[in-house]
């Protein structure tokens, strides 16, 4: 028979979506606490938890995943959606917010069915949440400036003005800051007339049903234990008003299809800036199992997709816009902390301690140390089989360092570790002689 050896990084994806639900946000509850209290705790946490994955290639016994797919925890895992349903209409009720009766009814019925045998049914409750957040839930600016802005966008682009320039919403000057992937993945819905959510229900429908495939078809209890807890994440189904299902999916795509990552990794990298973190790790993951001699063909195909992604947004935005934009984003990595005192969520988190010591510009430094250091690290290893393990370990503490966080940074990263363990790095085999 065959046991499969799990290592301590495989739980990184099922941690981060179990502190990013009991975080809850920027005050309740955490912020009733005095002396920041909560601050403290969750850096104390975080200290502890990257001490214990510091060694991430260190076995894991498999019981852990048995353990988190018991049927008591997942139907606490999904209860606790109650919660953050309740939270949504008492903090947003004035918005226009109204009570999910429909849902409410779902949710419990579906609780008496939930186990780990029954994916497709977690599945089911994350897309059926946030259909029902479309339509018991307006798209306002109160609630979150995300959609709105790349609304606005749109309608500048559309007219012939620069998608990027500024204007006011509720009364203050904003203006759409996104990467032109995600303002193009909106056109649909868009041109449709229809609410942005839609976009990102044909999304989600579309990278989870992915990763729902997969689950199934592997049958291993890590891929089952971060499928339920994902599909079934309080948090994610809480912010139905996010912006980014569209790059998850690219994310996807492009494992999914190797023959066409020439095309998918340019377009992750004009659709969110987190994929400059990752393309060169994922980049180098596609030259090191080739001859030196072939590495020539492979980095022309990527300069011809670069150039044919480039092509396309340039077309698209061109005359209306100006280079500037581009040349700024370049230099992102420069503003990646906030002016003035930490705002950032509760949660997992190294940031606030930099605030706390009026350190923060010191941010960007240590991330870009980060980043060199370990891309130096693989390129120069002769295995090349942990490529993606760093790729997700450097992701993981470069969101740890971020100045300006949100707890929905985590979405991304959840999936990308969900990508790895099925495509990059799935848990080793070893043969076991029976016993019988």
């Amino acid at each position: 028979m065959f046991k499969i050896q799990y290592e301590r990084w495989h739980l990184i994806p099922i941690v981060l979506l179990l502190f990013q639900s009991l975080a809850f946000g920027r005050s309740l509850p955490w912020g009733l606490l005095p002396f920041e209290l909560g601050r403290w705790a969750w850096l104390i946490l975080t200290i502890v938890l990257f001490i214990w994955f510091s060694r991430f290639r260190q076995p894991l016994d498999g019981r852990t995943f048995e353990s988190l797919l018991r049927r008591p925890f997942l139907v606490c895992w999904a209860g606790l959606n109650f919660v953050y349903v309740a939270f949504n209409y008492f903090k947003f009720h004035s918005f226009g917010y109204e009570i999910p009766y429909l849902l409410l009814i779902f949710l419990s019925v579906s609780l008496f069915l939930v186990n780990q045998s029954r994916p497709e049914l977690s599945l089911l409750i994350n897309l059926t949440m946030l259909l029902c957040s479309i339509i018991y839930y307006p798209l306002t600016a109160e609630r979150s400036d995300m959609l709105p802005v790349i609304q606005k966008g749109l309608d500048n682009w559309a007219v012939g003005r620069s998608p990027y320039e500024g204007f006011v919403l509720n009364g203050l000057p904003n203006a759409m800051g996104y990467l032109p992937g995600i303002l193009f993945l909106h056109l649909p819905a868009w041109m449709l007339g229809l609410d942005l959510r839609w976009n990102n229900f044909i999304y989600r429908a579309a990278w989870l049903g992915f990763l729902f495939y997969h689950t199934k078809k592997n049958n291993r209890r890590d891929l089952k234990a971060i499928f339920h807890y994902l599909a079934l994440s309080p948090y994610i189904n809480f912010r139905h008003e996010l912006y980014f299902e569209g790059y998850i999916l690219l994310m996807c795509l492009y494992f999914c299809f190797a023959q066409l990552r020439f095309l998918a990794l340019p377009l992750m990298v004009f659709t969110r800036q987190w994929s400059w973190i990752l393309s060169p790790f994922l980049f180098l993951s596609e030259l090191k199992p080739l001859k030196p001699g072939k590495w020539f063909w492979k980095i022309l195909g990527y300069m011809g997709g670069t150039f044919l992604v480039c092509a396309l947004f340039v077309a698209l935005l061109k005359p209306n816009t100006s280079l500037q934009f581009f040349l700024e984003k370049i230099f992102w990595f420069k503003r990646a902390y906030q002016a003035g005192g930490y705002g950032g969520d509760y949660g997992i988190g190294l940031s606030w301690i930099f605030y706390k010591f009026e350190m923060q510009r010191f941010l960007p430094k240590a991330q870009m140390a980060l980043l060199i250091t370990s891309f130096c690290y693989v390129f120069f290893k002769k295995e090349q089989g942990d490529i993606g393990i760093w790729a997700l370990m450097t992701y993981v503490v470069f969101v740890l360092l971020t100045g300006h966080f949100w707890l929905y940074f985590w979405n991304s990263v959840v999936v990308f570790g969900f990508l790895i363990q099925i495509y990059e790095n799935p848990p080793s085999s070893q043969k076991q002689l029976s016993t019988n």
